[in-house]
C-alpha cells in the first residue's frame, strides 16, 4: 500500500474545515470528480500551530494564496486554504473580500447578519440577490500552485433560518431548493455550495498536482 500524501488544510474554521473533509473523504460530487484520493487530511489545531495570517489582497484569490503560502512554508506540508464571501450587487459588492470582518475585526456571525439585515432592509426583493464566491488553492512549500473559483447564487433574506451552516448561511436563500444555505446537511451543501464548486474544479487538477496516477 502506498503511503498516504499529507494534505494541510489551511483554516481554524470549524465549518470549512468540515466542509473540506466532507468533499475530499465521503462527497459523491467528489467521488465523481476524482475517485478515491490516497491523502491523509490534517488540519491546524493537530498540529497545535498559531499562525498568524494578515489578508492584505483585493481579491478573494489573492488572499487565499497568502493563506496558503504562508501556511506551507511555516509547516513544510503541502496546504489547501480557501478565501470566500458574500457578494450582494445592490450593495455595490458588499460585504466582499470583508465578509468575515463586515460589521468589525472581531465581528460574531450575528453581529455581520445583523448588519447586512439593515442594509437590505429598504431593497425591492430583486435587489437582494447575492451570491457566495470560494477560491481555493494548494500550495506546495516550493510555491508552487494551483487554484479553482466557485459561485452559488440566491438571495437574502430579512430572517435567519437553519442552524447547519456558519457565516451568512441563515439569510442565504436558494430558490431552486426553497430553503437557506443553512438548512441543508453537510454533503448536500457541499455538493451545490461555492466551496464544492471550487472542490469539483480542483479535484482533476489536484491528482496531478500531488503526482497521482
Amino acid at each position: 500500500m502506498k503511503e498516504k500524501i499529507e494534505l494541510l488544510i489551511g483554516t481554524y474554521n470549524d465549518g470549512k474545515l468540515n466542509e473540506i473533509k466532507s468533499f475530499l473523504t465521503s462527497s459523491p460530487a467528489r467521488a465523481a470528480s476524482v475517485g478515491d484520493l490516497p491523502i491523509k487530511i490534517i488540519s491546524l489545531v493537530e498540529l497545535n500551530k498559531k499562525i498568524e495570517i494578515e489578508e492584505t489582497g483585493t481579491t478573494f484569490l489573492e488572499n487565499a494564496l497568502i493563506k496558503a503560502t504562508k501556511i506551507s512554508k511555516e509547516t513544510g506540508l503541502i496546504t489547501l486554504a480557501d478565501d470566500s464571501g458574500l457578494i450582494v450587487p445592490a450593495l455595490n459588492g458588499e460585504p466582499g473580500i470583508f465578509s468575515s470582518r463586515y460589521a468589525g475585526d472581531d465581528a460574531t456571525d450575528q453581529e455581520n447578519i445583523k448588519k447586512l439585515v439593515s442594509k437590505i432592509k429598504g431593497l425591492k426583493r430583486e435587489e437582494r440577490k447575492a451570491y457566495f464566491q470560494a477560491d481555493v488553492v494548494v500550495v506546495k512549500p516550493t510555491g508552487e500552485h494551483i487554484h479553482a473559483e466557485g459561485r452559488v447564487s440566491g438571495e437574502i433574506v430579512t430572517t435567519p433560518k437553519g442552524d447547519k451552516g456558519f457565516g451568512y448561511d441563515p439569510v442565504f436563500y436558494l430558490p431552486t431548493m426553497r430553503c437557506t444555505m443553512a438548512e441543508l446537511e453537510i454533503d448536500k451543501k457541499t455538493e451545490i455550495s461555492h466551496r464544492g464548486a471550487a472542490l469539483i474544479k480542483l479535484a482533476p487538477k489536484l491528482k496531478k498536482f500531488l503526482g497521482i496516477r
